[in-house]
């Protein structure tokens, strides 16, 4: 029989993880934009530095969606007239 407080536990702890995008190295979101914060700026430096998607490559398109949506969040639009990234 199960112990519904064990129970109880895994299911707050599975909650307070950050969501994974990929699940085969375990690389969350919060390590990507991390990253990107970081300084990362193509979809093989995300690689190199989080190891994401490197096992099956499942999860390439979420991983370049991010990056792009990143990237665009990081552009300010006084700069983006001129093309700068700041």
């Amino acid at each position: 029989m199960t112990d519904p407080d064990s129970v109880f536990t895994s299911k707050v702890l599975q909650s307070m993880r950050p969501p994974m995008v990929c699940t085969c190295v375990q690389v969350s979101r919060q390590a990507l934009v991390k990253a990107i914060q970081d300084g990362d700026r193509s979809f093989e430096e995300l690689q190199k530095h989080t190891g994401c998607a490197t096992g099956c490559g499942c999860c390439e398109s979420s991983v370049r969606r991010l990056l792009s949506d990143e990237m665009n969040r990081q552009v300010s639009p006084t700069d983006e007239k001129q093309g700068r990234l700041f």
